[in-house]
């Protein structure tokens, strides 16, 4: 514990400002040994967590400062989609979530969840499967196949119900229609006797971020129509938060908005 708490003080210390700290400042800053702070310095430099200059300055690394502006962008996705999640539960009264693509995973970074008794829970902080989910497959949809295949390569295609897919061909198969139809429906294969839809929250350059769900048990929504109403609810709100958020990346063509009954 010791180790992890002087190694984050480091990693604090060299990203507060002014920046370009000595090994002597930092050191002395944390109370560290001399002995220490050189050598937990010195791995962090080798993993580019910081980086040095000529001067024996030490500074933000490429690692470091790719997890600030993560952290900082999944912020403020978070309070993007917060009046979204408000309006859908006003709405409809389930669960209503946004997942991101964290470290290679589908991740809730947002939820809202349903008052009533009966309800899916979709905790923030949960992982999502690649294969089963349909937050997770709005997703990996409307990214690059090579990357979608080696996402898949080391997935565990983890049997939750009878109707879970259960290879990658199946999986890919699957994903071609949620990109001609523009989001996903998910069906007693993760949860028994769920049903849930997602739709892709895609930015002004055509990239798609996140992707917004709305879950809740199946015998509350067995007719076209009410599936219909929450369908073209979830790609209003998707397309209103995706209208938000800034440009950032090539552009991944935005899929269509129609919804059927699934």
């Amino acid at each position: 514990m010791q180790l992890i708490e002087r190694t984050l003080g480091l990693m604090g210390a060299v990203s507060a400002p002014p920046q370009g700290r000595t090994l002597t400042e930092l050191a002395t800053q944390l109370s560290l040994p001399m002995p220490t702070a050189h050598r937990l310095l010195k791995d962090l430099l080798e993993t580019r967590w910081v980086r040095k200059n000529d001067r024996g300055e030490f500074f933000p690394g490429q690692r470091l400062l790719q997890l600030a502006s993560d952290v900082a962008s999944q912020a403020e996705l978070v309070d993007l989609v917060e009046s979204h999640l408000a309006d859908l539960g006003t709405e409809f009264d389930e669960t209503a979530f946004v997942a991101t693509m964290v470290n290679d995973n589908a991740v809730c970074v947002a939820a809202s969840p349903s008052s009533r008794a009966l309800h899916v829970a979709v905790p923030v902080g949960r992982s999502l499967p690649l294969h089963a989910s349909a937050g997770a497959r709005a997703l990996l949809a409307f990214r690059p196949p090579a990357q979608v295949l080696d996402l898949l390569a080391d997935h565990a295609f983890r049997r939750y119900t009878d109707d879970t897919p259960g290879s990658v061909e199946e999986v890919v198969s699957h994903l071609a229609e949620v990109r001609e139809r523009g989001y996903d429906i998910c069906e007693n294969e993760l949860d028994v006797n769920v049903w849930a839809v997602s739709a892709p929250v895609t930015a002004g350059d055509g990239v798609v971020a996140a992707s917004l769900t709305v879950a809740a048990p199946r015998e509350r929504l067995r007719s076209a129509s009410a599936r219909r109403s929450v369908i073209a609810s979830v790609l209003r709100h998707a397309a209103e938060i995706g209208a938000t958020l800034p440009v950032s990346a090539p552009r991944v063509p935005a899929p269509a908005l129609t919804p059927t009954a699934g």
